[in-house]
This record gives C-alpha cells, sequence and structure tokens, in this order.
C-alpha cells in the first residue's frame, strides 16, 4: 500500500469507529434543522415584517430569509383577496341598505292611495 492509500484506509476505519460511537451520533447526526412556524406566521399575517426580515437575515440565514420572502407574498396575496371580499361586502350590504331606507322615505311622505 502507498501512503496516501493507507491514510485513505486510515480515514476511513477512523470514521467507521466514530459512527459506532453513541456521541458522535448524538451530537452530529441526529441534528434536526429549527423550525420557522413563528416567522412564516408573523410574515403571513404582517407582510411588511416579512419583508423586513428578508433584508435583514439575507447574508446569514439565507434559509429563513427565503421563508419570510415566501410567506410574506403569501400574506400579501391572501391581505389582497380578503380586502377585496370585504369591499364587496360591505358595498353590498351598504347599498342594500341605502335602497331600503331611501324607498320607506319615499313611500311613507308620499303614500299612495
Amino acid at each position: 500500500m502507498t501512503d496516501k492509500n493507507k491514510k485513505v484506509y486510515h480515514k476511513q476505519n477512523q470514521d467507521s469507529q466514530h459512527h459506532k460511537c453513541g456521541f458522535f451520533n448524538s451530537m452530529f447526526t441526529s441534528y434536526k434543522p429549527k423550525r420557522n412556524t413563528g416567522y412564516a406566521l408573523l410574515c403571513v399575517i404582517v407582510p411588511v415584517i416579512g419583508l423586513v426580515l428578508y433584508f435583514s437575515k439575507r447574508k446569514n440565514e439565507h434559509k429563513t430569509a427565503l421563508l419570510c420572502a415566501k410567506y410574506a407574498l403569501v400574506g400579501l396575496i391572501f391581505n389582497i383577496v380578503l380586502y377585496a371580499v370585504m369591499l364587496l361586502a360591505s358595498d353590498f350590504i351598504i347599498n342594500r341598505a341605502v335602497d331600503e331606507a331611501l324607498s320607506a322615505f319615499l313611500y311613507s311622505a308620499h303614500p299612495r292611495f
């Protein structure tokens, strides 16, 4: 075996011994990424905060920044749809109330015999 092969064999053997150790497995292989549900919820409710979080975290925490931007866009679309539905509903309710009040006023002011 050449020196290069010995180093590779020794490194592979060393890695396989570390994987058998519980300390190594518990410290490195069982790492789970943190959940960002708080950021996601905040960005959906207030999309402006999502954009601010995106620009503040885009260099250091790239995945969190993309999550904030994505949910800010979802929140913006949701808020626009919600605003449109509320606008149409209020327009319908106000028009109906004005029509009823106007017709009641006209018929009470000039009764027809």
